[in-house]
């Protein structure tokens, strides 16, 4: 299997901005829900990626300043290839799911739209957040998996 570098993908998206620490926790709790339908996916690997920034100088001491950013649920086939990448929208609390270099392909799902233009692309599409398992769902069908269910 050929190896993710966490870093790289952290890289293409976007840290965001700060966030409160209930925040962080209310939309890591969130992404679980998402994580708790994949785990239910044959041939899909995720993992919940926390990003916290802390601002010290020389020695780092506790009362450095810490700022929590949004969590992002980022999902790999079997291969390690990145499929998806999953967050919480800043107002609305929706999943905003990112589907890996999607082409001219139908949506299977009503909550997206069918991509206009016939190029390579991420894609991003909302999910309503009372329905993490239809995330999960459209990911695992861009993958090409099925559920074990």
């Amino acid at each position: 299997m050929r190896s993710r570098n966490t870093s790289a993908q952290l890289e293409e998206l976007e840290i965001g901005k700060p966030v409160t620490e209930a925040g962080a926790d209310r939309q890591r709790a969130a992404l679980d829900r998402v994580l708790e339908h994949m785990a239910e996916t044959v041939g899909v690997q995720a993992e919940l990626i926390t990003r916290i920034a802390l601002d010290c100088e020389r020695r780092p001491e506790s009362s450095a300043e810490k700022r929590r950013y949004p969590p992002a649920l980022l999902v790999y086939a079997a291969a390690g290839r990145r499929v998806a990448a999953v967050t919480i929208g800043e107002r609305s609390g929706s999943y905003l799911v990112e589907l890996a270099r999607v082409a001219n392909r139908a949506a299977t799902d009503v909550f997206f739209a069918t991509p206009t233009i016939d190029m390579h692309r991420d894609w991003i599409g909302v999910v309503p957040a009372h329905l993490p398992d239809q995330a999960a769902l459209v990911i695992a069908q861009h993958a090409g998996c099925n559920s074990e269910s």
